[in-house]
């Protein structure tokens, strides 16, 4: 290349700019003040540590579980309307005559509504016409004629078996019109289809989370939920399972969802929680018998229910011809079950005769979602004991007891035995590891005894656990009675202490687990020690530690909550009314209230409830759950901090902050000592030095990109939603238009912005050329290469980010209906402004492009510039115009082209993908000083 455009004593030298890398972008500087490796504009591309700008992966869809089956009524699609499918708005009669011929007996001068088709041969439902002395026109009827010749009505006709008299009915006054009186019933006549409003059938996801079983790897969930039911599908294994909720139960657009104590909560904002143990179990076999009226459930692996489990049966088939039942059909919902064993149970389904129905992999049983506890909580009484209710074996203590207790609820001991005592110091507290439950008998086949040991041996397996409380019944009396378990020695053998040596001499009878608890004694708790055989004959006295106060209250239906040190914290916006499911605002909007440990159904109205700028113009709008046993409140106009929750009594609040706030709490996010959220001022980040105290920082982290965050509509911006993953922050926000520029006037997540942690800089501006697509949640979950973003919209889809190296977006857009074609990504990168250090006017000769592309796709792009002062745009070409085609796949290319030219203070390049997934790994411009003259420019 010269160094100089010609050869003469005023030469300009030819002078290069360029990147040979880029770490991020900035729109809030011009392009000309960006330093080198910053671009002006990044949409859907990603930036490597090794500088390259290339094309994102595509948006996969993983699952769409929501279909419409029901009648929903909505307007058409355009390729609906006239389809023979989809069913019409009602159109208003104007006049209906009866008339002598039999074929079109019945004609109907209807108001065409715009876009709607009728044709001869639909089936439609005619309502509101006033028969009086004439056959009733209304129903059902199949159209023999249709005339659309008068211009904004149609005129249809269709046959009516009647023999009587001809003349012309009276329809419904046609609306709008003013009109002096109240109209009660049809408001007027109309034809259209059957449709059935119902908000009970609409399947928008209104609430979403992941969930997994820590006892199992296969477990990698993600729920959503709709208004009529949740969805839970396995990441692992891709099987989908419907999630029930109980009658009348919906869950509404305000909802939330959380994993908490291994269950799945749907919190609903002054309705009443749902939760679920979300147990999912293949079925391996299935029957039923009309001499019990049983169905009997055999799962593949144990299926983790108790007895009174509410659950769904899904996927069985009968016994008949294409699986029809000889019987009843036993799938549903609200199956009340009784375990019967590990792999078994059995619910109550009344038949005329027996059938063996047929399983495949779709056949499963779901737990069904519950209501949690509602209504007056009642304070616990004293846990009255006899002998051999308790025993104390290997520092673990087991209690017979009907209490309504949980894990995590703390008993102390009021009398250590009126009869005979334990060798419990008084008022020691003692903290519930296990809760168990009465169930189905096991026949007990043998006993023997060696010592204080008995062994005893089961005909099928028993079930049981160490320490679990049981009961033995037509045994011994040396036996007979409560008990607890001392060893587990097989499946169908295990051990008990019993008081004294005997020779046993009934040896078959049976055991059944006992609802009781277990507890950790601690050496502390010991006054004296006792024998097993002491401990059994002893009858002490507990009783379940009470609130101080205005005592213990049950969950006060929150919006949201979240896990901290063992406790759900959530607003306290309402009171708990006596009645079931019934509750009171309590006008309060800047308190917050923690469950006891361990216990989602206990919050202490006094000490585990806390207020924050109370009579202030705030509100709480989120919580974080920190380090340090530190609580992170988030108000709308402020920060506050709860440390020291692990004792309730002695926990404390700070302000943090009163110059920031949130207004998004699903944008909270954690990152090392840093905490992420949306704020008044954009994307703002704090962090903790000094043993987590707390610093903000002094420039917003969107700073970079406030042209951006200036355009998200604030009057949805609460929507937003983040993750933090692979080093990146993804928020998703609701931009004032989608990528053609059209408005978003329904305020959704139509725009993900990325921050890259190890670039330390802003990286891309995703969204998906379809104006259908939102997003309404983002999760992080799965394992292996199956754990990613998901993103969950509102019409039912759950979307793996970064996943597709195609090059497109396959996405739903519609319910029920996936986009059929795969959504081109539109990448785009604009270069900053190169001006070789000098605001001179330049004359712009060339530019060297280095490309690759990626390992799966050949790729292509265009290539323009523009130029500042004068200002101009123009193309460039596309990459194969200088390869001579594509960029086949992992090639890469450095290609120069002639600018012409063209006089500009400063150039930018934008290049556009038209092909794949290009990576762009350097930039090159050259070009002179083209204007030295001291007078005007022109």
């Amino acid at each position: 290349m010269l160094e100089y455009r010609s050869y003469s004593g005023l030469d300009d030298r030819v002078e290069k700019d360029g990147d040979v890398g880029f770490v991020g972008f900035n729109n809030r500087l011009r392009p000309d003040q960006l330093t080198g490796g910053m671009l002006a504009d990044a949409q859907n591309v990603r930036m490597d540590r090794n500088g390259q700008a290339q094309v994102r992966k595509g948006i996969d869809l993983v699952e769409a579980p929501f279909t419409v089956t029901a009648s929903v009524l909505r307007l058409p699609t355009t390729a609906q309307v006239g389809d023979g499918i989809t069913g019409i708005l009602p159109m208003n009669i104007v006049t209906a005559d009866l008339g002598t011929t039999t074929a079109d007996k019945v004609t109907i001068k209807l108001t065409n509504i715009a876009g709607t088709s009728l044709a001869v041969g639909d089936s439609v439902t005619v309502a509101g016409i006033t028969a009086g002395s004439l056959a009733d026109p209304n129903g059902v009827h199949t159209l023999t004629d249709v005339d659309a010749s008068v211009s904004g009505f149609l005129t249809v006709k269709y046959a009516l078996d009647d023999s009587g008299g001809t003349g012309a009915y009276t329809v419904a006054v046609r609306l709008p019109q003013t009109l002096p009186f109240s109209m009660n019933g049809i408001e007027s006549s109309v034809v259209g289809s059957t449709m059935i409003l119902s908000d009970a059938l609409n399947t928008e996801v209104n609430a979403s989370a992941a969930f997994s079983d820590p006892n199992d790897s296969a477990s990698q969930h993600i729920i959503i939920a709709s208004n009529a039911s949740a969805v839970a599908r396995n990441l692992s294994t891709g099987a989908v399972v419907t999630l029930n909720y109980p009658s009348n139960e919906t869950v509404p657009t305000t909802a939330s969802m959380l994993q908490a104590f291994n269950k799945v909560f749907i919190f609903r904002n002054g309705s009443t929680t749902l939760e679920n143990n979300l147990r999912i179990s293949t079925i391996s076999a299935a029957s039923v018998a009309s001499s019990t009226d049983l169905v009997t459930i055999t799962t593949s692996t144990n299926h983790n229910l108790v007895t009174g489990d509410i659950v769904t049966i899904n996927g069985l088939l009968g016994a008949g011809t294409d699986g029809a039942f000889t019987t009843l059909d036993p799938n549903g919902s609200t199956k009340s079950i009784t375990k019967t064993g590990d792999t078994t149970f059995t619910f109550a389904l009344d038949v005329s005769g027996n059938e063996t129905y047929t399983v495949s992999s779709t056949s499963v049983v779901s737990t069904d979602f519950t209501k949690v506890a509602s209504g007056a909580y009642t304070q616990p009484v004293s846990i009255n004991t006899v002998v051999k209710d308790f025993s104390i074996i290997n520092s673990v203590g087991s209690l017979h007891t009907s209490q309504s207790l949980s894990v995590g609820n703390t008993l102390s001991i009021s009398n250590d035995g009126p009869t005979a005592s334990c060798g419990l110091k008084l008022a020691s507290e003692f903290l519930i590891k296990e809760v168990f439950s009465s169930d189905s008998t096991v026949a007990v086949t043998g006993v023997t005894v060696s010592g204080t040991t008995a062994t005893v041996t089961t005909g099928t397996a028993h079930g049981l656990s160490l320490n679990q409380t049981i009961t033995f019944a037509d045994l011994d009396a040396g036996i007979n009675g409560n008990n607890s378990v001392a060893k587990v020695n097989s499946g169908t053998e295990f051990e008990v202490e019993v008081a004294t040596t005997f020779s046993p001499s009934d040896t078959t009878g049976t055991v059944a687990p006992a609802a009781g608890v277990s507890f950790i004694v601690l050496p502390d708790a010991v006054s004296s020690e006792k024998t097993q055989a002491e401990v059994r004959a002893s009858d002490p006295i507990f009783i379940k530690k009470v609130s101080v106060g205005l005592g213990f209250t049950h969950m006060p239906a929150p919006e949201f909550a979240v896990y901290h040190q063992r406790r759900l914290v959530m607003p306290f916006k309402f009171d708990v009314s006596s009645a079931a499911d019934t509750y009171t605002s309590r006008g309060i909007l800047d308190e917050i209230i923690a469950s006891d440990i361990l216990d989602t159904d206990t919050y202490d109205q006094i000490y585990a409830q806390y207020r924050f700028n109370a009579g202030e113009a705030d509100f709480v709008v989120g919580l974080h759950s920190f380090s340090e046993d530190n609580l992170m409140v988030f108000n709308r106009n402020s920060i506050h901090m709860v440390s020291n929750t692990t004792t309730l009594q002695g926990a404390s609040t700070n302000l943090l902050t009163d110059e920031v706030g949130c207004v998004a709490r699903d944008t909270i996010r954690q990152v090392g000592n840093q905490v992420i959220f949306l704020s008044d001022n954009g994307i703002y980040s704090t962090q903790f030095f000094d043993e987590y105290n707390l610093r903000g920082t002094e420039t917003p982290l969107s700073e970079p990109i406030n042209s951006t965050i200036e355009r998200i509509q604030r009057e949805y911006w609460s929507k937003s939603v983040a993750v933090y993953f692979d080093n990146r922050y993804y928020i998703a926000v609701p931009l004032d238009t989608f990528q053609d520029g059209v408005k978003n006037t329904d305020g959704v997540n139509n725009a993900l912005l990325i921050y890259n942690f190890l670039n330390k800089q802003w990286e891309s501006i995703d969204q998906v050329n379809d104006n259908n697509w939102n997003i309404e949640n983002l999760i992080v979950a799965g394992e292996g290469t199956q754990r990613l973003v998901y993103a969950i919209n509102s019409l039912g889809g759950i979307h793996s980010i970064d996943s597709r190296v195609e090059g497109d977006d396959i996405v739903r857009t519609q319910i029920s209906q996936v986009s059929t074609n795969p959504i081109p990504i539109k990448g785009s990168v604009t270069t900053r402004q190169y001006t070789l250090g000098n605001l001179n006017r330049k004359s712009w000769r060339e530019f060297e492009l280095h490309v690759e592309s990626s390992e799966d796709n050949d790729s292509d792009l265009d290539i323009s510039a523009v130029t500042e002062n004068p200002d101009a745009t123009f193309s460039l070409r596309s990459l194969s115009d200088f390869n001579g085609s594509t960029l086949e796949i992992a090639e890469d290319v450095s290609i120069r082209g002639r600018i012409g030219n063209r006089r500009g203070h400063g150039i930018q390049f934008i290049f556009n993908n038209t092909v794949g997934r290009p990576k762009i790994r350097a930039i090159r411009t050259s070009g002179s000083t083209s204007f030295r003259s001291t007078q005007k420019a022109i």
